[in-house]
C-alpha cells in the first residue's frame, strides 16, 4: 500500500482555488455570507443504511440547482474530479472505452474534455465516455452539460463520445458485459453505496484485464466540526444523540476493500480541502444543495429550532477562526486498483511423492 498525505484549502469568494501538496503558504478566500461513526458497514453486506430513493432525488435536484445557479455548488466536485483526473494523466497508456460512475451533472467529463487539447494521455485517451447514475434525470443532465461543453471546443479536439446508463453501483455487472470497460472512474459517489464491496466486485467484474479503476471518496474526519457541534447541540437539549452524517471508510481500510474485490497494485493517498463558510447554516445549505443531505434510513425527520441554533453557536464557538469564519473539512481518498492480467493456461504438472 502507497499511502500520503496531502492537504489543500478551498475557500469561496473570489472565484480562486489553491491546493499545496508539500508545505508552502496557502492563498485563502471567503465564502460571503451567504469523526467518523463507523467505517465497519463497508464490510457488511447484510444491511441497508442508506435510502436509495431519497439520494436519488438528492441527485436530481444537485443537477437541477446546478443548472439553476450555473454550477455555483459544484466548486468541491469540480476541485476533486481536477485531481482525479490529473491521475489518470500520470499513466501513461491510453484507455479508449472509459466509465464515469455516479456522473451526477458530468462533472468528470468535463475534466477530460477540458484535458483534450493538451495531449490524448491527459486525458486518458478516452474515446467513448460512459455515463451511469441512479436516474434517467441525473444521466440526461450528464449527457446536456458534457454536449454544450463539446460544442464549444474546435471541432478536431471533440474526440469523446458521451453514453449514458442508469444503474447504481451494485447493478454495474449486469449493466455491462464483463470484460468490456477500459477504465472506471467514480467522484465523490461511493460513500452512497449500502454494499461497498459488492460494487467494487462489479467494477472489477466489467473491467478488462489490466484495467483500471480510479475513485475519489469522502473519509471519515470529513465535516468533524459539524458532526462535534451537532452532537454537542443534541445532548444538551434533547439529551441523546442521533446520526446526521453518514458513516464514512477509513484511508487504512481501502487498500484491504480494493484487495477483497480482486484489485491489484492498489495505491491510496488523502487530500484534505477546507471550505470556509460564514456560519453553519450556510454550510448544511451547501452541503443540501450539492445533493449530500442525510440520506440514512433511520434519519430524523425533524430536528427543533433551538437544537439547530445551539449547534450553529457550537460550531461557530469551537472553531471559528481569527478571521470570523468557520471551516468545513472535506477528507478525500483516492484510490487506484488494477484488475489482474488474464495469464494463458499451461501445462499442469503433478509430483508424486511416495514415502
Amino acid at each position: 500500500m502507497n499511502l500520503l498525505t496531502q492537504r489543500s484549502f478551498l475557500k469561496l469568494g473570489s472565484l480562486c482555488l489553491v491546493a499545496n501538496h508539500g508545505g508552502g503558504k496557502f492563498a485563502t478566500i471567503r465564502y460571503p455570507d451567504c469523526r467518523s461513526l463507523c467505517s465497519s458497514r463497508f464490510f457488511s453486506t447484510e444491511r441497508k443504511i442508506f435510502d436509495s430513493k431519497v439520494k436519488a432525488l438528492h441527485f436530481e435536484r444537485f443537477c437541477r440547482e446546478s443548472e439553476l445557479s450555473e454550477g455555483e455548488f459544484d466548486y468541491l466536485r469540480t476541485e476533486v474530479a481536477s485531481h482525479l483526473v490529473e491521475r489518470l494523466g500520470d499513466i501513461r497508456r491510453k484507455f479508449p472505452v472509459g466509465l464515469d460512475l455516479g456522473c451526477r451533472n458530468g462533472t468528470v467529463g468535463r475534466e477530460l474534455l477540458n484535458r483534450v487539447g493538451e495531449g490524448s494521455f491527459l486525458s486518458g485517451g478516452i474515446e467513448t465516455l460512459k455515463n451511469v447514475d441512479v436516474s434517467e434525470k441525473i444521466v440526461q443532465a450528464a449527457i446536456n452539460n458534457l454536449e454544450k461543453e463539446s460544442l464549444l471546443m474546435p471541432v478536431d479536439e471533440r474526440k469523446i463520445a458521451f453514453e449514458s446508463k442508469v444503474a447504481g453501483f451494485e447493478e454495474i455487472g449486469d449493466a455491462f458485459e464483463p470484460n468490456s470497460i477500459d477504465v472506471a472512474m467514480s467522484c465523490l459517489s461511493l460513500h452512497w453505496t449500502n454494499d461497498l464491496v459488492s460494487a467494487l466486485k462489479s467494477i472489477n467484474q466489467v473491467l478488462r484485464p489490466d484495467g483500471v479503476f480510479l475513485a475519489a471518496m469522502f473519509g471519515n474526519d470529513t465535516l468533524f466540526e459539524l458532526r462535534t457541534a451537532l452532537a454537542a447541540a443534541e445532548q444538551e437539549r434533547e439529551g441523546g444523540l442521533s446520526p446526521h452524517i453518514s458513516p464514512m471508510i477509513q484511508p487504512a481500510d481501502c487498500c484491504s476493500l480494493l484487495s477483497q474485490a480482486g484489485f491489484s497494485l492498489t495505491t491510496v493517498d488523502t487530500l484534505n480541502i477546507e471550505v470556509e463558510f460564514s456560519d453553519a447554516f450556510k454550510c448544511m445549505q451547501h452541503l443540501s444543495l450539492m445533493g449530500e443531505s442525510n440520506g440514512l434510513i433511520n434519519r430524523r425527520r425533524t430536528m427543533k429550532r433551538e437544537t439547530f441554533v445551539a449547534a450553529a453557536s457550537a460550531y461557530q464557538g469551537l472553531f471559528e477562526n481569527k478571521d470570523g469564519y468557520i471551516p468545513a473539512t472535506f477528507q478525500i481518498i483516492f484510490m487506484i486498483g488494477w484488475k489482474p492480467e488474464t495469464k494463458p493456461a499451461g501445462d499442469t504438472i503433478i509430483t508424486t511423492t511416495q514415502a
